[in-house]
């Protein structure tokens, strides 16, 4: 179900602050207080503080930079055999510590402790009514006395009457709180709020130095932190409930049945009952989106926030009648009606002089006015009408009266401690030892509770922004526990059942904490790696850039400093090497005079009249395709000239082929025009011939082929007879 936030709620989450604050400002005046060094403690508190949120941020920020969150996930099962693990480790040491404390400390029952004891007895013997007429109208006056003892003479039944049955019971009792608070604490915060939550209360010195008390205390907390947990179940929308829609009633009715139970102990359980209302009264749970005769009778009952509230009152009062009726028949008596039996308890809180402490004045008025009645109910009804006189008093000692009250309900946690001193002193069983110890252990309660008291701080700071869960009933349980008790009668002891509260409270704060500083480092950490991505981009888009100048800068040094190899060009076939026309003349006619004998010294004057214009080197001219032309172009972007070359008879040199990059631009664009010129006109020659001069060329060349091949034969045939002569 979902709870709305509306104005009561944060005007109680303010009380609850002031309250706290208060609370915090009188145990810290009081710290030191008649000691050597007063100051000393306040001033190792605010050091240990500082030191354990500085350690909590140190291991919060470490947890969340090593990911362990998003690591844990991977093993659930593992996760929570560790956790189980280390809930079962911290209340074994609880359980531990207690029971030093019963070993080491006796205490025998007396004032209250020993009136519960006896009592059991009797319940369990069967003998109240015949030996116990006093209890029988003490029962009868306040019938929640009656409540711890029936439950102790049940275990009695089993295990036997003797004393330690008692404190080894409420031992398993406070066990029991220690796994409730876990559990609470757990359903609404987590993991981690429920492990600090479960180490306050494990730990808490003066639960442990209460435990050889045989006191009402560890059960009314048991049940009414049962009832918490109830409550908080019901509060929760679990797929379970939609597939059995009668599980949230029944959690309802057994909040309220222990609710009842807890008032059939102590009446302090009616204030979280009329906390649970408050919450539910504007909640809503909604519906599955079916026809309405469709939807289960169970959710129906349950969808609304005043329903779920009519059925726990409904079964509260039923069961709490029942339990006043199987009270009444126990001790045989008119007990007093709950609109009345709170007649004493206020005029005990009222009277100025006790500071609302029991007093023997307001007790024998009671006794007196029982025994002129012979009715417990007109004996409270009587100590009503005299508290209310007493509220017509000065209205400034009133207010006077409900500050001194509030800091001695919640202006130390030391009860545990200094309750053992008192009966121990009566008992003559305080040694020196254990007196020492015992004023060392109140420093330490209220060092603790301190403590627990800046948990609930920061958790009021926190349910500002949280919405309205179960917290928010212990809440108002709190505040009005606060507000009970400046009216009735109060003891310090009387914040017991409130303290485990706080522990809750403490390990939400924890959580909270933790949680913050989560989203803060996760926070960073995403903006580091965001940071490092456009980093890591920027650099490679860097380093492309550098690559592609680097590129552009080796192509333009090639550019400037290649040559054009001329005599791979032609072994490769890229350039073919063709002859005019003169020259070819030129060398037939040479070939003929060779090959009449002439000599050849006189070959040179034969070429300058048969072509004088061959005096000056004749161009060859150098054939490219296009296709060759557009590579080169694409390889050496500036344009490439090459010499001519000379030709004087069978031989030709080489002009070279070079770039002259350093020429100025105008002559090497004459150049290029040069070249294409050339070129353009090597090619109109060579379309001009004829297919008759092609084969006339051919003809010239078979015959001047043939013509040298006899003179070879001829000249070989000489060589032989020259050399047959030269035998003879």
């Amino acid at each position: 179900m979902k709870l709305r936030k509306n104005v009561f709620f944060y005007f109680a989450v303010l009380v609850f602050l002031l309250c706290v604050l208060f609370a915090m400002a009188c145990v810290f005046h009081r710290l030191g207080e008649g000691q050597e060094y007063p100051y000393l403690l306040k001033g190792a508190w605010l050091l240990g503080v500082l030191c354990l949120v500085f350690g909590l941020l140190m291991v919060s920020a470490l947890w969340s930079r090593l990911r362990m969150n998003h690591r844990l996930l991977r093993f659930p099962r593992l996760v929570d055999v560790v956790e189980y693990l280390l809930a079962a480790l911290l209340i074994t040491a609880g359980v531990f510590l207690r029971f030093l404390v019963i070993q080491n400390l006796p205490m025998e029952p007396d004032s209250d402790y020993k009136t519960y004891y006896e009592m059991a007895v009797l319940l369990h013997r069967g003998t109240l009514i015949e030996a116990g007429v006093g209890y029988c109208d003490y029962v009868s006056l306040f019938p929640h006395v009656f409540g711890y003892p029936q439950v102790l003479a049940w275990v009695m039944g089993i295990f036997g009457e003797s004393l330690r049955t008692a404190l080894l019971f409420n031992l398993v009792l406070e066990a029991g709180c220690c796994a409730l608070v876990w559990r609470i604490a757990r359903l609404a915060g987590g993991r981690l709020c429920g492990l600090v939550a479960l180490a306050a209360i494990c730990f808490l010195p003066s639960a442990i130095l209460y435990s050889n008390f045989a006191a009402s205390e560890p059960l009314f907390t048991f049940v009414l932190l049962l009832g918490i947990l109830l409550f908080a179940l019901s509060l929760k929308s679990t797929p379970a409930k939609e597939k059995h829609p009668w599980l949230c009633p029944r959690e309802l009715i057994a909040m309220a049945v222990t609710l009842a139970f807890g008032s059939f102990i102590r009446p302090m359980a009616v204030i979280f009952l009329v906390a649970a209302v408050i919450c539910l009264l504007n909640g809503h749970q909604p519906l599955p989106a079916l026809p309405r005769n469709d939807i289960p009778l169970g959710l129906r009952l349950t969808n609304k926030g005043w329903k779920r509230c009519a059925l726990i009152a409904a079964v509260y009062f039923a069961f709490s009648s029942l339990f006043t009726m199987g009270t009444g028949y126990a001790v045989n008596r008119q007990l007093a009606g709950s609109s009345a039996s709170y007649g004493y308890n206020l005029l005990v809180g009222l009277n100025l002089e006790s500071y609302g402490g029991w007093n023997e004045e307001d007790a024998n008025y009671l006794y007196a006015a029982l025994e002129a009645t012979g009715s417990a109910q007109e004996a409270q009804l009587a100590c009503r009408d005299m508290a209310l006189e007493r509220l017509k008093t000065d209205p400034r000692a009133l207010l006077d009266l409900f500050v001194h009250k509030f800091e001695v309900l919640w202006g130390n946690d030391d009860f545990g401690a200094s309750w053992n001193i008192l009966f121990m002193d009566q008992q003559g069983n305080l040694t020196p030892d254990r007196e020492s110890f015992l004023y060392r252990m109140m420093d330490v309660s209220d060092l603790y509770y301190l403590t627990l008291l800046l948990g609930g701080l920061v958790y009021g700071l926190v349910s500002f922004r949280r919405e309205p869960d179960v917290f928010y009933a212990c809440l108002l349980l709190f505040c009005g526990t606060v507000a009970l008790h400046l009216l009735v009668e109060n003891q310090n002891r009387y914040h017991y059942h409130a303290i485990p509260l706080l522990c809750v409270m403490l390990g939400v704060a924890v959580s909270a904490g933790s949680v913050q500083v989560n989203k803060m480092i996760m926070t960073q950490l995403e903006k580091k790696r965001q940071a490092a991505m456009e980093k890591a981009a920027a650099e490679a888009h860097i380093q492309m850039i550098q690559r592609e100048q680097e590129e552009r800068s080796r192509l333009r040094a090639e550019a400037l400093h290649a040559q054009f190899d001329m005599d791979k060009a032609i072994r490769e076939g890229h350039i073919r090497i063709v002859a005019s026309q003169g020259v070819q003349e030129d060398n037939r006619t040479a070939e003929q005079s060779n090959a009449s004998g002439e000599a050849t010294a006189a070959e040179p004057e034969k070429i300058d009249h048969a072509a004088p214009e061959a005096e000056e080197e004749t161009p060859l001219i150098v054939e490219e395709t296009e296709k060759e032309i557009e590579e080169a172009e694409k390889i050496n972007p500036l344009p490439v000239f090459t010499k001519p070359i000379s030709v004087k008879g069978d031989a030709f040199d080489e002009g070279g082929d070079s770039r002259e990059s350093a020429k100025p631009k105008e002559e090497k664009k004459g150049k290029k025009v040069k070249k294409d010129k050339d070129v353009k006109t090597a090619k109109k020659n060579k379309d001009k011939k004829t297919d008759d001069e092609k084969k006339k060329d051919k003809a010239d060349r078979k015959k001047d082929k043939d013509k040298k091949h006899d003179k070879d034969k001829k000249h070989d045939k000489d060589k032989k007879k020259k050399g047959h002569k030269k035998d003879d």
